[in-house]
């Protein structure tokens, strides 16, 4: 991935992580880990908070259909790491998908 597309990556992601007015040690975790398996620098991390939701969904529309499905199941992972489901959530996910064209699980 590109540096632009891990940013609009994690911007998704703690989006995600925050949708439910709490971040718990397991969403941070899961992060951590997205972070180290992606190569995300703190420079990444901390340039994302200042991306645009518009700017991240154009990059994220413009990545590769498997980088897509990637995103997909780490936006899954996210909404299930601290072991609850918020509405807000999954309103997060069905429109990152719908806005940047990751097909939605059946």
């Amino acid at each position: 991935m590109t540096s632009l597309e891990k940013m609009a990556v994690t911007r998704v992601l703690v989006d995600i992580a925050n949708a439910d007015g709490e971040v718990s040690k397991h969403e941070v975790a899961y992060m951590m880990q997205i972070q180290s398996v992606l190569g995300i620098t703190n420079d990444e991390l901390v340039r994302s908070k200042r991306m645009g939701v518009t700017e991240s969904l154009t990059v994220l529309k413009a990545m590769l259909p498997h980088e897509k499905a990637l995103l997909g199941y780490m936006m899954h992972q996210m909404i299930h790491a601290d072991g609850s489901v918020d509405q807000e959530e999954k309103n997060i996910f069905v429109f990152v998908c719908l806005m940047a064209e990751i097909p939605l699980p059946s």
